[in-house]
């Protein structure tokens, strides 16, 4: 079994995959960024990351550009995105459309996010900290990753904890009925162009039909285009709901962006398709 008997069809990790081709350097590899997992949505019922001052702050703090040369070994994606990834405009709010203010916000900049933490009033206790968060992290994506984030958040002041769930416990969180107290909850975020997709990530953030919210949030704005795209029969119409409903999410941080690391793709080199091509 190529996979070691994961019963998954790819390796999300680098270190694997990596680790793999040393041991069966014949194995066909192809790397696929087809999507973002492991992203931290902001819970925006819960202080302090109800405050977008204190969303954007976190957001600045963490170097992607750093994560996807080294952690990601080369093969990460630090270009921002929202719901959807950059695609021109077709899906998603194009990153040429942002204004400056808002292109800062997904860059590296510390020294500001702490400014802005001491802004919202989160400033330095005696013991060095502002607040404590609690990471909600699905077993999944590989916890190390998460580990990495929370450094970067210990450099501005900012405690974490890390619980590591099985999708057994996980899922409770996602009901939007679930009370909890998890500032930041993983899961997909940054889908290609698809309405199935990211019509799962609309569900995914808001809660307006009493389906699963993973970070119980309550915007109208946002409840309001996820009715309307349940409602549209029309794909253009669809378009631009998931295009308003992506710049909505950028403007006001729905998550802390994660450089985008793709899922390999492992197959024998003895596999061929129906017609006889290779792999």
């Amino acid at each position: 079994d190529i996979m070691g008997n994961t019963g998954d069809a790819y390796i999300n990790s680098v270190d694997d995959m990596q680790s793999l081709q040393r041991s069966r350097p014949d194995i066909d590899i192809w790397p696929a960024y087809i999507t973002q997992g492991g992203v931290f949505f902001y819970n925006w019922t819960l202080p302090p990351t109800d405050v977008v001052r204190v969303r954007k702050a976190l957001q600045m703090a963490v170097d992607r550009e750093a994560i996807a040369k080294s952690f990601f070994k080369g093969f990460g994606d630090p270009a921002p995105y929202g719901i959807a990834k950059q695609d021109g405009g077709e899906y998603s709010w194009p990153y040429e459309n942002w204004p400056d203010k808002v292109k800062r916000e997904y860059q590296y900049h510390p020294e500001e996010a702490e400014a802005l933490l001491d802004a919202a009033g989160y400033k330095r206790g005696a013991d060095g900290y502002r607040f404590k968060l609690k990471l909600a992290h699905f077993d999944r994506w590989d916890a190390t990753y998460s580990e990495v984030i929370m450094g970067y958040l210990e450099a501005i002041g900012v405690e974490s904890e890390l619980r590591v769930m099985p999708v057994s416990e996980y899922g409770v969180l996602r009901k939007a009925e679930t009370q909890h107290d998890y500032a930041l909850l993983n899961g997909y975020y940054g889908w290609w162009g698809s309405p199935g997709f990211l019509g799962y990530t609309l569900s995914t953030v808001s809660s307006a039909d009493g389906s699963s919210s993973s970070i119980n949030l309550k915007d109208p704005r946002l409840d309001k285009l996820f009715l309307a795209a349940q409602k549209t029969t029309d794909l253009e119409e669809l378009k631009s709901i998931f295009r308003q409903f992506d710049e909505i999410c950028i403007r006001d941080h729905c998550a802390l962006n994660k450089s985008v690391s793709p899922l390999f793709f492992v197959s024998q080199p003895w596999v061929q398709g129906y017609f006889g091509e290779a792999g």
